[in-house]
């Protein structure tokens, strides 16, 4: 089965995420830095060199994430279709 689809126009909505929210579990295309964060070593999608690294605030990276656990910092997971 394939990844969804990319909602470029928002209306996928999207979830606040900071390092007390646990796994979150879905289908995400982006995560933005509203904090500096960093997230946790098996949830970075198919994007490499991410684990650990630390997302300064207002960096978007894009990829595809089905779990996502913050270590630090507060993100905005972008939901896809």
């Amino acid at each position: 089965m394939g990844f969804p689809n990319i909602s470029v126009d928002g209306t996928a909505g999207a979830q606040v995420l900071t390092s007390s929210s646990g796994a979150t579990t879905g289908h995400f295309y982006a995560v933005q830095a509203l904090e500096a964060s960093a997230l946790a070593g098996a949830t970075v999608g198919n994007v490499t060199g991410l684990n650990g690294t630390d997302i300064p605030v207002g960096l978007v990276v894009f990829g595809r994430w089905t779990s996502i656990t913050v270590t630090s910092g507060k993100i905005v997971a972008y939901n896809a279709k």
